[in-house]
């Protein structure tokens, strides 16, 4: 999604450490500052298991909840 906002589709909602590099080279602009992004749901989708890795997967899995 960082590559469709920094081409002028939107705004849309990141997670800071991957969208830090582009908000520093100006890339990216912060919008809305005060709006509160925690407690958020999260969900992943992916469309074909053909393309899905098993071990970035599992790993995405067992860190993303304890943040």
């Amino acid at each position: 999604m960082a590559f469709a906002l920094c081409d002028g589709a939107g705004i849309g909602l990141l997670a800071g450490c991957s969208a830090i590099d582009d908000l520093r080279s100006g890339k990216l602009v912060r919008v809305l500052p005060d709006n509160p992004t925690h407690g958020r749901n999260v969900y992943a989708v992916y469309t074909l298991r053909q393309f899905l890795d098993v071990k970035n997967a599992r790993t995405f899995w067992e860190t993303v909840p304890s943040r």
